[in-house]
């Protein structure tokens, strides 16, 4: 759907008759088409008229076919990698196919190549999850075994982008999944596992390794400002910063219950307090020193864009907002609507923001949001 400056509906992207159906991934490339995937394996590109201009899947495993489509990335040069997994487990229970591959298509929807299997080889997958491109465009595929145990793995495996596998490090974690990672300029790898942080080479090879300061089992996520500091949420606990060496920079001041910590669009550093209601975000700058704080009610979903503005999603009983704080603190509710299935009205929606800033919301239809 489409809204105007002031939030009333223009237009809905209606992919239905097309056959979407239950959409679940949405991804904007800097072009600023849309691309949204569903739960029977349709990939769909919009333009920013809400008009389909591509589409590619159906269930199978034949190329260009996916039986359990998780994630995609795009390149620099616009190809699309998306993950095929092989097992996955949610709503109704666990879903296991003879899949477990990536596939490669270029920015015209054209097929260009797979690779991968079911297995536990290096070059073969169980339960795809995310992917991530750094800005060499090598490729980064998180991928676990199915269920949570004590020989629990979890993979994160290497690529170049023509697929040829470069390395793989594989992590045993007391809290049953990766947080996240982040790649330098220098194609060093940074990953929280368990109590410490490790930093691997762009072979592979571990370079160095540490102890958080304040954990005993669980490091917590980990971010990243423009001069290159490391934020760490230790046991969500606190936020530690470190330099990329190791060295220990100091704990941050502030108000933090169970706390997160991302890396903005603009380069700011955002500390969500999971453990309150309302969630407080708090807002860092490159010397640590909080410059901004907010409060967000039943906080669900948030983004950041290009200038500084945070975006929430909040849902309290039959209302949800769409809401935007800028840089200088001034908040503005974009949008206000019931739970109901008319247009120009939501239900539980993911979003995102692109480089134009408009605001994209991802429902059983897709719907445009122009900020005010």
């Amino acid at each position: 759907m489409k809204f105007d400056s002031n939030g009333r509906y223009l237009k809905t992207f209606d992919g239905a008759s097309q056959g979407l159906w239950l959409p679940v991934l949405i991804v904007i490339d800097k072009t600023n088409s849309i691309y949204v995937g569903d739960e029977i394996n349709n990939l769909f590109t919009f333009n920013q008229n809400g008009e389909i201009t591509g589409k590619i899947g159906s269930k199978g495993s034949n190329p260009g076919q996916f039986n359990l489509l998780t994630d995609m990335a795009i390149d620099n040069t616009g190809n699309r990698f998306i993950l095929d997994s092989s097992y996955s487990c949610g709503r109704g229970g666990c879903l296991s196919t003879n899949n477990g591959r990536i596939q490669r298509f270029d920015s015209n929807d054209k097929f260009q190549s797979q690779w991968g299997t079911t297995g536990l080889e290096p070059d073969r997958f169980q339960n795809l999850q995310n992917v991530f491109i750094d800005n060499k465009d090598n490729i980064y595929v998180y991928d676990t075994n199915a269920g949570c145990s004590t020989n629990e793995f979890y993979r994160l495996k290497k690529f170049a982008n023509n697929g040829q596998f470069l390395s793989q490090r594989t992590t045993f974690i007391e809290s049953c999944y990766l947080t996240n990672f982040i790649v330098d300029n220098e194609e060093n790898l940074f990953i929280p596992d368990g109590k410490k942080v490790k930093v691997f080479d762009s072979n592979g090879n571990l370079i160095r390794s540490w102890d958080i300061t304040g954990t005993t089992y669980f490091a917590g996520y980990i971010a990243t400002d423009r001069s290159g500091i490391l934020y760490f949420s230790p046991e969500r606990k606190k936020i530690v910063k470190y330099s990329r060496d190791g060295q220990y920079l100091g704990e941050l001041v502030g108000n933090f219950n169970e706390p997160e910590v991302l890396t903005g669009s603009d380069g700011n550093l955002y500390v969500i307090n999971t453990g309150s209601n309302p969630r407080l975000i708090q807002v860092i700058d490159t010397n640590g020193s909080i410059i901004r704080q907010f409060t967000a009610d039943h906080l669900f979903n948030y983004a950041t864009d290009k200038k500084g503005n945070f975006y929430v999603y909040t849902s309290k009983g039959s209302e949800q907002t769409i809401s935007k704080y800028t840089q200088d603190g001034n908040y503005t509710i974009l949008f206000n609507i019931p739970h109901t299935d008319g247009d120009g009205q939501i239900g539980y929606p993911k979003f995102a923001v692109d480089t134009n800033l408009n605001v994209i919301v991802l429902d059983s239809r897709i719907q445009k949001f122009r900020q005010r």
